[in-house]
């Protein structure tokens, strides 16, 4: 199936630099009310200067507008200045 490869790299709590439960439940609240499956990774980031927990979560749609969509949820729910994108044009299949 021709689609694409969504990567999003999610920065932690802004006061607290860490990702607690409930921050975590709200970030995949918005993310499975846009998309069925998706992967969650838990990683160290950076952002201006500054170690944080990071979350990069990878998803295989179709629909990009739905992609922008989610990210512009996510930074109103997560309170987020910005949320980093990348799109690979991919194909893949479930067997």
């Amino acid at each position: 199936m021709n689609s694409h490869k969504i990567l999003l790299f999610i920065g932690s709590d802004n006061e607290t630099h860490t990702i607690n439960t409930d921050y975590l439940n709200r970030c995949l609240g918005v993310i499975s009310s846009f998309f069925d499956g998706f992967i969650i990774s838990f990683s160290d980031g950076y952002y201006k200067g500054v170690k944080e927990d990071s979350l990069t979560i990878t998803i295989y749609t179709e629909n990009l507008k739905d992609v922008d969509r989610c990210i512009n949820e996510l930074k109103r729910e997560l309170k987020q200045e910005s949320i980093l994108k990348e799109i690979t044009k991919t194909e893949y299949a479930f067997i």
